[in-house]
């Protein structure tokens, strides 16, 4: 792992906590201040790998008890503000058989809920700390990425932005369709395609 500059900070060597099919993880997906998150398959089922780079371990988190993955915090795991709580999918089970969560993000008093385990039209919700009401989502937004009072969303050569504490739209030109992208530190990361160099965009703060 890198710093933002290209500077080596720790090398690590990925191992698995899954059964016997295991097909290993792939490349590591997203990284925090202790955790990176990488994605692990094996003949029947898919599945998170938690790697925290400080010690080496590597686990498994399955937020059935009301946490949901924080890769900044020590313990790998965080909680959702009241009266939010992780949707078990009807469809998906995890590697031992037990029931599995759809995928969160939560950052600060905001979380973004999938509801829809079809990949192929996944459905998102936006919900803010201490309402069970949903947040409406701009038209176009149909795959957000939350960040820290953010919304993200590709669509086409462009990255629409909006900022959550007060619904501004902001707009950023890319030079073809961005196939990922990431908020962490007041910043946008994106990047179109494998091999391809990521761009950093700093977030506007007025």
């Amino acid at each position: 792992m890198t710093d933002v500059k290209g500077g080596e900070v720790v090398r690590l060597v990925q191992r698995t906590p899954g059964g016997a099919n295991a097909m290993g993880p792939s490349k590591p997906a997203v990284v925090g201040t202790q955790w990176i998150s990488s994605p692990e398959y094996d003949y029947h089922y898919y599945f998170d790998i938690y790697t925290n780079w400080r010690t080496g371990e590597v686990r498994r988190v399955n937020p059935t008890d009301g946490t949901v993955p924080d890769l900044d915090a020590a313990s790998g795991a965080g909680r959702l503000c009241a009266p939010l709580k992780p949707v078990v999918s009807q469809d998906r089970v995890d590697w031992g058989g037990g029931p599995s969560t759809l995928p969160v993000t939560a950052r600060g008093r905001w979380a973004l809920i999938q509801d829809r385990a079809d990949p192929e039209k996944p459905h998102f919700r936006l919900f803010r700390c201490g309402s069970a009401k949903a947040v409406a989502l701009p038209a176009g937004f149909t795959q957000p990425v939350l960040g820290d009072g953010w919304l993200a969303q590709a669509r086409g050569t462009r990255v629409d932005l909006l900022r959550l504490a007060d619904r501004r739209a902001f707009r950023v030109s890319a030079s073809s369709w961005p196939d990922t992208l990431h908020f962490t530190h007041d910043r946008l990361y994106l990047r179109s395609g494998r091999g391809t160099p990521w761009r950093t965009v700093q977030l506007p703060n007025h």
